[in-house]
């Protein structure tokens, strides 16, 4: 089992690597920002979020849209 290294989102914008695979904490912008910033650059990502839905603060419809996006 590999160790990991938590980081902030602060610290994650400034990797000179890109980490296999990205686990983020919290379904809302920033989270989402930071999964499809590395998801562009090729790594997995798993979004974990306490929420029901991503981006709760959000109209369901525009949280369903953002979760059928992120699901593909």
């Amino acid at each position: 089992m590999r160790e990991a290294h938590p980081m902030t989102h602060v610290e994650a914008l400034d990797l000179q690597w890109r980490p296999e695979h990205l686990i983020v904490l919290g379904g809302g912008y920033a989270g989402l920002e930071l999964g499809r910033a590395l998801r562009r650059l090729g790594g997995r990502v798993t979004l974990i979020t306490r929420d029901s839905r991503l981006a709760s603060n959000e109209d369901a419809d525009v949280s369903e849209g953002i979760s059928a996006f992120v699901s593909r």
